[in-house]
């Protein structure tokens, strides 16, 4: 595990230093080791246990790695004690007894030459840069050429559009126009029409309401005519027969008058001779005494 952790480690070592231009060194490849240098680690990758103010356990140890650290770092100069080498073929080298030998041993072998920095070839880039603007101001051109044409072809389009649509317009206005006015006149039609047909309607039905009133006032004074006549026969028979009853009971009240008068006459001339008798009876007896 802490292999392969260091592989993928080494490979980011080694592409940043290609991308920066310097080279590796020429030493055959080594397995990497642990770290064991404390003073070149930086104080975040430090264990726990390990810091400033603590005594380390074994100071002949740190003593021994300190100076072959100074060691290495004056006589070349810049290197990275903490970077281990790319790669490694074949299996890893069994470590020695003593640890710290084999160790210096490994920190011997890393290498890194400064490569020397390439002048900068200023023509190439002015060339570059001029060949760049050239095709910047060719693309620019080109571009607003294509801007243009498309822009031409867009308003030629617009205005065609706009003509089309505008012809449009006209020729529903007029067909909508013609429409309105067959319309109106097909309605001025059916109104006049109507109208006629109405008002012809309105003169047949006055005259027929007309002829109806006078039929009607005519049956009305015919049927008021034959009323009054009839009335007027029904009032003189009646005037005649109560005349006649009248006249006949007249008669007849008259006829028993007379019948009464008669008769109470015939009583009184009856009653006046029996009163006449008997008062001659009555003075025949007085002068029949008297003699």
């Amino acid at each position: 595990m802490h292999h392969f952790a260091v592989k993928n480690h080494l490979i980011d070592t080694n592409a940043e230093t290609t991308k920066l231009g310097f080279k590796g060194s020429d030493s055959t490849p080594l397995c990497p080791k642990p770290r064991r240098l404390g003073s070149a680690l930086p104080e975040y990758l430090n264990p726990l246990n390990c810091s400033k103010n603590r005594k380390p356990n074994s100071d002949a140890r740190s003593g021994v790695l300190f100076m072959l650290a100074e060691k290495t770092t004056n006589g070349r100069g810049c290197m990275c004690t903490g970077c281990s080498p790319s790669c490694y073929s074949g299996s890893p080298p069994r470590r020695t007894d003593n640890p710290l030998v084999h160790d210096v041993q490994f920190v011997h072998q890393m290498e890194i030459r400064c490569l020397r920095v390439p002048r900068p070839n200023w023509e190439r880039h002015v060339k570059n840069a001029e060949s760049q603007w050239e095709r910047r101001v060719n693309n620019a051109e080109s571009r607003w050429e294509r801007h243009v044409n498309i822009a031409e072809s867009r308003w030629e389009r617009l205005v065609k559009n706009a003509e089309s649509r505008w012809e449009r317009h006209v020729n529903n206005a007029e067909s909508r126009w013609e429409r309105l006015v067959k319309n109106a006149e097909s309605r001025w039609e059916r109104l006049v029409k109507n109208a006629e047909s109405r008002w012809e309607r309105h003169v047949n039905n006055a005259e027929s309401r007309w002829e109806r009133l006078v039929k009607n006032a005519e049956s009305r004074w015919e049927r008021l005519v034959k009323n009054a006549e009839s009335r007027w026969e029904r009032h003189v028979n009646n005037a005649e027969s109560r005349w006649e009853r009248r006249v006949n009971n007249a008669e007849s009240r008259w006829e028993r008058h007379v019948k009464n008068a008669e008769s109470r006459w015939e009583r009184l001339v009856k009653n006046a001779e029996s009163r006449w008798e008997r008062h001659v009876k009555s003075r025949g007896c007085w002068a029949v005494f008297i003699e």
